[in-house]
């Protein structure tokens, strides 16, 4: 279709534009836009570099290397470095390359050809493409919120002294899958002009993913080991009851996001289980029961109920943050 408009349009070299429409598809039309914006932008800069400089001095290798050099800091200084190759090429393009005619009009040319690309390929991603960045980010929480109900029973078993999944492998996929949607998040502001807008839902349970993240990390320092004693034995109801609300609400909220809606409760009452946790070990401290354990391990308990209060509360707000978005 680029080729086909370039050549209506007697444009010269209208490879560019076919070449230019494949380049700048991508995955999504947040994508599309993002690549679509470089290359216009570091087009433009190497035209408006090498134009005059090829007006005024002729085509040579000197020519050449000083109009690069003016382009590679115009960019940088505009915040292109992603565009230092496109902006390159099209100096390259211009004043290498002989063209009959006047010197302006390889530049106008090739501006053209790159412009006729990126308007076809982003008609093609607005109207064919199958996904945007949009859904992309929504399919990526979903997927970032079961990585941590997956890494929270993981630490979680390793504390109890039961068997449990590789935890380096597991906060790996995680740590990939928050960065991967970073890009999402990237990606889904340049669809604001074509597409829908990032819903406010999206927005806060991406900021409360990472909130439980940090939590998520005070647990894994503070199960981190072998304990050698009784003490999980003693807790262990209450510590289950407040995991297994932890792990539901987890798996919940994924299943919400997919669904595109909330529901008020997830079958556990977060705040009263970490109550009866903490009731527990008050008694326990009560009635001389933890005497004997070492105080390292003490330490440990503490560190670990603590980060247990921190994600239980911020499972809380996420879930009410959420609702009231979609309200």
């Amino acid at each position: 279709m680029a080729l086909y408009l370039s050549r209506f349009l007697g444009l010269p070299e209208g490879y560019w534009a076919a070449i230019t429409a494949m380049i700048v598809l991508q995955a999504s039309l947040g994508a599309a836009i993002k690549e679509s914006w470089v290359r216009v932008a570091a087009t433009a800069i190497g035209a408006a570099v090498a134009m005059p400089c090829v007006a005024l001095f002729g085509q040579s290798l000197i020519v050449f290397g000083v109009a690069v050099f003016v382009t590679v800091v115009l960019c940088s200084l505009l915040r292109l470095q992603v565009g230092l190759r496109v902006a390159a090429t099209t100096v390259a393009i211009i004043v290498l390359i002989s063209h009959p005619g006047r010197p302006w009009a390889p530049g106008i040319h090739r501006f053209l050809e790159v412009s006729l690309g990126i308007i076809v390929a982003l008609a093609v991603a607005k109207v064919m493409w199958p996904s945007s960045a949009l859904e992309n980010l929504q399919l990526g929480l979903a997927q970032a919120y079961l990585q941590l109900n997956s890494l929270f029973a993981a630490l979680m078993a390793r504390y109890r002294g039961e068997s449990f999944e590789n935890i380096e492998q597991l906060r790996l996929k995680l740590n990939t899958t928050m960065r991967h949607n970073e890009g999402l998040e990237e990606q889904a502001m340049y669809e604001k002009a074509l597409g829908p807008k990032k819903p406010p839902r999206l927005a806060a349970l991406t900021a409360h993913a990472e909130r439980i993240i940090r939590s998520i990390d005070a647990l894994d320092v503070a199960t981190e080991g072998s304990i050698k004693n009784d003490l999980p034995a003693k807790i262990d109801p209450e510590l289950r009851e407040l995991s297994g609300g932890v792990v539901r609400c987890l798996s919940r909220i994924s299943e919400d996001i997919l669904a595109e809606r909330f529901v008020q409760s997830t079958g556990t009452d977060l705040p009263r289980a970490m109550q009866s946790l903490d009731g527990k070990i008050a008694k326990l401290r009560e009635t001389e029961t933890l005497q004997d354990v070492p105080l390292p391990e003490l330490i440990r308990m503490d560190a670990m109920c603590l980060a247990l209060r921190s994600i239980a509360s911020a499972l809380v707000e996420t879930q009410a943050a959420a609702r009231a978005a979609v309200e």
